[in-house]
Formats: structure tokens, sequence, C-alpha cells
């Protein structure tokens, strides 16, 4: 299974509708160091949250979270959400799991969660390392 260390972004047509599913006309703004238009690396996203004062929202029916600021929204994943999904893999055994891609992980730790916290979480959990209380024990398996 594979997860991502960076978010897609669209710009919304309506900066009070930020919701799943919010109408959107197009790509995000580009990362200041991506530089591609709908494309944020994880340590810009966090930074963004941290310190740009954007608003971010955990969907718990899909398990993942989502952040808006003015007219800008993003989808992306966070250590919860690498647990969860490397849980996931192994409660059904599926074949393991990969990150893309490695540079886009925090690899400076600037987030305040240590140096690439969303592979190390994967490693956590598939090591069963304890203390990742935010990981269920048995997630619902979902059939095509």
């Amino acid at each position: 299974m594979g997860m991502a260390s960076y978010g897609r972004s669209f710009i919304l047509n309506n900066t009070s509708e930020t919701g799943l599913g919010a109408p959107s006309s197009g790509q995000g703004t580009a990362g200041s160091t991506t530089r591609e238009k709908g494309f944020l690396s994880y340590y810009e996203i966090c930074y963004d949250i941290m310190y740009q004062n954007w608003t971010e929202i955990w969907l718990d029916e899909q398990k993942v979270p989502y952040a808006y600021h003015d007219n800008q929204w993003i989808s992306f994943e966070t250590p919860k959400s690498i647990a969860i999904k490397t849980k996931y893999i192994m409660d059904n055994g599926l074949g393991g799991g990969m990150m893309w891609a490695l540079d886009l992980d925090d690899f400076h730790g600037v987030c305040g969660q240590g140096k690439n916290p969303l592979m190390k979480t994967m490693k956590d959990v598939f090591s069963g390392k304890p203390g990742l209380d935010f990981v269920p024990t048995a997630l619902p398996v979902v059939v095509g």
C-alpha cells in the first residue's frame, strides 16, 4: 500500500465552503520549496498549519485530515493517518507499505514531531513499538 508524504491542494470557489467535496476551481498555490501548483510537501503543510494559521480538520470516517486557509484547501497524511493505514496493512496481511517520496517528509524536524515523522511512524507501527495509542486495535475490512 502506498502512502504519500505530500498533499494535493486546490483553490476553493467559496471560502465559506471548506469541507470535503467543497467546489474548487483549480490547483492550489505552489509551495515555497516544491514550487509546483497543487502540490505541497509534508514539511510545507505542517509549517503552514503551525505558523500560517491554517485550520486542520480530521475526517473520522476516512481516517485522514485536510486543511484550509483563505481560498486554499489541501488533503494530506499525518503520523496518525499513516499509523492507521500501516495497521490496516498488518491486520489484513497485505504485502507491505511504501512512502512516496522520502524527501518530502519533514527531514529537518521543523514541525516539532522529530525528523521524518511519517516514515518513522510507519516503521514504528510495523515494528510493534509501544506508545502509538492513536492506532486502533482493529480496523474494518472494506470489500470493493
